[in-house]
């Protein structure tokens, strides 16, 4: 019985990888979209087919967010994928009194 279910999370985890792939042809993050296809594949497939590319063009001025890696507008400080600071020890100096990964509500 045991193994049955270590196979069954495993062939999820495999299907998910189609969803993802879809994703991440259109510009979206292929780690959210695997863990949504393995999740609710029956969900994220259809999903996946009908979502739009992302607008490259728009977004060539952008930055990555270092902790999720979506792109993120030049003038943003939040990230609004993940809702992190976006800090840049280069530019901004030394963080003082606070982490550089706090959240912003």
């Amino acid at each position: 019985m045991l193994g049955v279910a270590v196979y069954l999370i495993a062939f999820l985890f495999l299907l998910g990888l189609l969803p993802a792939f879809v994703a991440r042809q259109k510009g979206h993050s292929f780690l959210l979209w695997w863990l949504y296809g393995a999740v609710l594949f029956i969900v994220a497939l259809p999903h996946a087919m009908v979502l739009r590319p992302r607008n490259v063009a728009e977004m060539a001025d952008g930055k990555s967010c270092p902790y999720c890696e979506e792109l993120v507008p030049q003038e943003d400080e939040i990230c609004p994928f993940c809702h992190l600071h976006l800090y840049d020890p280069a530019l901004d100096g030394p963080a003082i009194g606070h982490s550089m990964t706090h959240r912003h509500a």
